[in-house]
């Protein structure tokens, strides 16, 4: 039984009862016989304030710029006629995400914010995710190379 709670002594067993308890906890006896019982009334906790995580826009943002150039690097060496359409269909809608993401991030608006937040969050487990397959992908490549390095020296 916690020493910081008050206690009451069952009249019935004796036994050492939490003061806010009806009845003994041993024998079921009623603890309080003719006392008034006071309702109290339930106050719900104070509302937490929203955590804001000031980091995961400017992650979002540094990911999806990085992802824009490489990509962009990517089809530049592959053919220099396809940045062209790389440039008049997939950058303005990568801008678009960054100026959501950076405008959403500044914003009052609590709808406008959330919205940032959302599409900020999806933007960094996405690449997250996407930075883990690459890895799991040289680390496979990595371990195939050492297998067949050990093969060959038999």
């Amino acid at each position: 039984m916690r020493s910081d709670l008050p206690h009451v002594t069952c009249p019935e067993c004796g036994a050492e009862n939490n003061s806010f308890a009806n009845n003994c906890w041993i024998c079921r006896h009623p603890l309080h016989q003719g006392e008034e019982v006071v309702e109290g009334e339930l106050l719900a906790p104070p509302p937490m304030p929203a955590t804001r995580r000031p980091w995961v826009p400017n992650l979002a943002l540094a990911l999806l710029i990085i992802a824009t150039c490489l990509v962009a690097l990517g089809v530049a060496s592959d053919s220099a006629g396809a940045l062209i359409t790389f440039a008049i269909f997939v950058l303005p809608i990568a801008v678009a995400c960054g100026v959501v993401i950076y405008q959403g991030s500044q914003s009052e608006n609590k709808a406008f914010r959330t919205i940032s937040e959302i599409f900020s969050t999806l933007i960094v487990t996405v690449g997250a995710m996407i930075l883990l397959g690459i890895a799991g992908i040289i680390a496979l490549f990595a371990f195939c190379l050492m297998l067949f390095a050990g093969l060959a020296g038999r």
